[in-house]
């Protein structure tokens, strides 16, 4: 690799985090064919693996565990995300970040929910005008509504997420925020406020995720 080159074959955290960043960028380059695009990708992961190895500068440790993460769940790896962000708590277990992105990850991958609504309470504590960390609460909240079989007890958290998915929205929530709400409203049988939340959402630019979470809430709902 080029950083090993230029570093005598001992790169350290910072020489790999440029480097992921180059593989990344030609990944993204409309101009990179498929192939190419993926290898790019597979190429920008190792260097981040390598930086979070490296040990020589536990800020920019740091810095990659959370990239490394990020860019393991855009490929879909929830263990390698979850077992990223979990290494990265351990040297900062109060790092606010972490714990949201574990908290959502933990409503993604099958994990236990309570664990996720205690790491993501904790980051809304530390910042809690995070219309990210909002939306995250309020999912985890409505994912263990999903789960209630008393209904009180369900009624009760789904209050709960919604209350934290319109402060997402107050605070700046995008089109997540209004996907989130709709999907609530749409469990809960409200039909024209799921639409009215899912319009909302369809005034931002939407990536192939979010355009399929709409399409569950519609089949939901029962309509195109």
């Amino acid at each position: 690799l080029y950083a090993d080159e230029i570093s005598g074959n001992d790169p350290g955290t910072v020489e790999l985090l440029e480097l992921a960043v180059k593989w990344q960028q030609i990944a993204d380059n409309e101009e990179t064919d498929s192939k190419q695009a993926e290898e790019a990708r597979s190429l920008g992961i190792d260097a981040l693996r390598r930086a979070a190895d490296a040990n020589t500068n536990p800020r920019g440790v740091m810095m990659a565990l959370i990239r490394l993460g990020a860019q393991l769940d855009a490929q879909d790896d929830c263990e390698g995300a979850i077992e990223a962000f979990e290494r990265g708590l351990e040297l900062q277990k109060n790092n606010p970040e972490l714990l949201n992105n574990l908290a959502y990850l933990g409503t993604q991958c099958g994990g236990d929910l309570y664990l996720a609504l205690n790491r993501s309470e904790a980051a809304v504590q530390i910042r809690p005008a995070d219309p990210t960390f909002r939306d995250t609460l309020g999912t985890v909240l409505l994912r263990i509504a999903r789960s209630e079989t008393s209904p009180d007890a369900r009624d009760e958290r789904l209050i709960a997420a919604e209350r934290e998915l319109r402060k997402s929205i107050k605070f700046g929530g995008k089109a997540w925020s209004w996907i989130h709400l709709a999907e609530l409203k749409a469990f809960q049988g409200d039909a024209n406020e799921a639409r009215l939340a899912l319009r909302q959402a369809s005034d931002y630019e939407l990536n192939a995720e979010q355009k399929k979470e709409i399409d569950q809430v519609l089949s939901e709902l029962g309509g195109d």
